[in-house]
């Protein structure tokens, strides 16, 4: 996801974006952006990595599935399940990321959209997903949401920017974007 500031409109306002991992990182080197907010899986050459937070991971499934009437899940629990994978062409790194959690031979699903999107068919009852810990705070009709545990589950959360952009503007926002996550408790 994408956050930026439009400043070409009178009334400056905050654009929001979904973007494969690709898309940000060319943003980045490009320097239209100047600092994103990534998970941590996907190392980048050019940029620079800080680690900010994790967070727990959940599984979303829909109301009526069995699964919806346990407590905790574990990943055994998901591998027959069909799950739902934002995905863009050229981009399966968060495919490739849940694959190291649960194993190999899920029968993933790729889905170029948003999260609400791929939330709107767990609701309809198309398959399962995983979320991060704070995407489970927002109700979702038709979906409930289920604590993995595992040690594995969570998912690491770096600032990134490019290299050549190091200063003390980003040493700044930096040091206030940790501020903001340790006041948060949103390490696990």
């Amino acid at each position: 996801m994408l956050a930026r500031w439009r400043r070409d409109h009178p009334n400056v306002r905050l654009v929001i974006h979904e973007l494969s991992d690709h898309d940000i990182y060319a943003e980045l080197i490009a320097r239209r952006i100047d600092v994103a907010l990534v998970p941590s899986f996907a190392p980048w050459p050019r940029i620079v990595m800080e680690p900010l937070y994790r967070e727990r991971m959940v599984a979303a499934v829909p109301k009526e599935h069995v699964l919806a009437a346990r407590d905790v899940l574990r990943w055994p629990d998901l591998r027959d399940e069909t799950i739902y994978v934002q995905e863009w062409p050229q981009s399966h790194a968060m495919r490739e990321f849940y694959a190291s959690m649960i194993g190999i031979g899920v029968p993933f699903q790729a889905q170029p959209a948003g999260k609400q999107t791929v939330f709107s068919l767990v609701a309809a009852g198309f398959g399962v997903t995983l979320a991060q810990q704070s995407q489970a705070e927002v109700s979702f009709p038709g979906v409930v949401f289920r604590v993995v545990d595992e040690p594995n589950a969570q998912v690491e959360f770096s600032l990134a920017w490019p290299r050549e952009a190091e200063g003390a503007l980003i040493g700044r926002f930096l040091t206030s974007m940790r501020a903001g996550a340790s006041e948060a408790r949103v390490v696990v």
